[in-house]
């Protein structure tokens, strides 16, 4: 196949990064993982395949993406080109990863001590020995992948440990022998949900670094999220939720059912994505009001409403605000759009509390 490499060598005044390289396939191309779970981010209104190569060179994670010309969408990956696969696409969507090669166990520990083994040996002859980045293992020469189910393997360290795999008869297995796609249990999805992770981004992006970074969870459930008077909240600071989710049918429809007592319940920038194609009409609310949406519910007073105030959006300057409150009331926005059964959409969208921790809060967001 023929590619196109990009050398990048980024100097700083606190510390040198390794020189990377990075080949791009033809356009006409998208990257399929070898699991979903290895999807680490997509980012939208990035404008060129540039950016898109610096933001994965930025996240310590990313080994491949890919990027669409289209949509400007950028998907960073943290599985490696040669454990998934490139699939036909749009010919304008093409897909970039990392040449690996031993400079990156240097590059993955950047920020770390020097080591204690001589197992590498930095530029500057002091030799040493570094961890590989998460959910990859050193296999005597590079970092690589861990591997999923019924993949060979030496020790537990080569098989996908958030899987709760390890290396039995030289193969990587669970206790079950359950297929290669895991899903997350009720209690580690409430745990990654809850958490906020740095978003590592390139300095010419318009991304700030105390926004959380988007983590995709699988679900196999209609309800996406339910939250019920939750105990804090980090407003005025959005978290993002993310799901991928498989259609059963040929349109679904995502809603979002708020109720809270005094305060309100603010989300903005929803998205839905079917390969590169965004499903989602206004999803940032940026007409200046609910056109595609539908707004129902009980409540006459204190309705959900689009409010402007780029102080207060995620991005943009409008948002979703709903103070709907009482017994047995609730607002219901929701948006629906085709389908394909089988197929895997991406499912996104940021949320916050606004006068948190009082009589009664619910957020119940369904997909079906």
């Amino acid at each position: 196949m023929k590619s196109l490499t990009i050398f990048l060598y980024f100097i700083w005044i606190s510390k040198a990064f390794e020189p990377v390289l990075f080949d791009l396939s033809p356009y006409g191309n998208q990257f399929q993982p070898a699991d979903s779970i290895e999807l680490l981010a997509a980012f939208h209104n990035i404008s060129s395949v540039l950016r898109c190569t610096l933001i994965c060179y930025k996240n310590i994670q990313c080994l491949t993406f890919d990027y669409d010309v289209n949509s400007q969408q950028c998907r960073l990956f943290e599985g490696s080109a040669d454990t998934g696969a490139l699939i036909s696409s749009s010919a304008t969507t093409k897909v970039g990863w990392v040449v690996l090669n031993h400079l990156l166990y240097n590059f993955y520990n950047f920020t770390s001590d020097k080591c204690t083994n001589d197992r590498f040996l930095y530029s500057d002859n002091v030799s040493g020995l570094c961890q590989c980045v998460i959910h990859t293992f050193w296999n005597g020469s590079i970092c690589v992948n861990q591997r999923y189910s019924n993949q060979g393997c030496i020790n537990d360290n080569w098989c996908r440990t958030d899987l709760n795999l390890t290396c039995v008869s030289s193969m990587c297995t669970d206790a079950a022998n359950s297929p290669t796609t895991q899903l997350l249990n009720t209690t580690q999805t409430s745990q990654l949900t809850s958490m906020h992770t740095t978003q590592i981004l390139a300095t010419t992006d318009s991304y700030t670094t105390d926004n959380p970074q988007c983590v995709f969870l699988s679900s196999t459930s209609n309800t996406l999220l339910y939250i019920l008077n939750p105990n804090s909240s980090i407003y005025p600071v959005y978290t993002c939720y993310a799901y991928t989710w498989i259609a059963t049918g040929p349109s679904a429809t995502l809603s979002f059912f708020f109720r809270h007592d005094p305060g309100g319940w603010m989300i903005d920038d929803v998205t839905v994505y079917h390969n590169s194609t965004q499903l989602i009409v206004n999803g940032g609310f940026e007409t200046g009001n609910l056109s595609a949406w539908s707004l129902t519910g009980t409540c006459n007073l204190n309705y959900g409403q689009v409010y402007y105030g780029s102080t207060y959006a995620k991005s943009g300057n409008w948002y979703y605000y709903d103070r709907c409150a009482g017994a047995g009331n609730g607002d219901t926005l929701s948006q629906t759009f085709n389908t394909v059964a089988g197929d895997t959409y991406y499912v996104s969208f940021w949320l916050t509390n606004y006068d948190c921790c009082n009589t009664t809060e619910i957020a119940n967001i369904t997909l079906m």
